[in-house]
């Protein structure tokens, strides 16, 4: 995170997007979504997600919109402005990862891609015992 920091600092960006905010923003990149969905997905409380939406709307990343079948919903959805600063946030990320990624010599490089490869499977494995209700040991 810090890399990604400053890579956004170095391009200019004073106004530095927070993690969670970050990914308030990719959230929304699947269409529309209520606070309350954004809160629970990003697992914070419904406060500490209305004050980033609140922050993003400010920015004008985001914007609030009324469903039609029921005006007291309101539905969240990212601008062009938010679509833009989440990709250029990923690039960023990208060519941080990418800037300590070239320097690695080969045996570092296996070492990594075997240890992502024992992360994804341990991710998998949990993500499957979560949706039998069965612990991952």
């Amino acid at each position: 995170m810090r890399l990604i920091s400053a890579a956004a600092q170095a391009d200019g960006c004073d106004s530095a997007l927070s993690l969670a905010q970050l990914r308030g923003l990719a959230l929304l990149v699947s269409g529309r979504r209520l606070p309350s969905e954004l809160a629970r997905d990003l697992q914070v409380s419904p406060a500490t997600a209305s004050e980033m939406v609140e922050s993003l709307v400010r920015r004008g990343l985001v914007v609030r919109g009324g469903r039609r079948d029921d005006r007291r919903l309101t539905l969240l959805t990212l601008t062009p402005e938010g679509e833009r600063q989440l990709a250029a946030s990923r690039e960023r990320s990208l060519g941080a990862a990418e800037s300590v990624l070239v320097r690695l010599n080969p045996e570092e490089t296996e070492a990594l891609h075997s240890a992502l490869l024992c992360l994804l499977r341990g991710l998998r494995e949990s993500t499957v015992s979560r949706g039998t209700g069965q612990h991952a040991g």
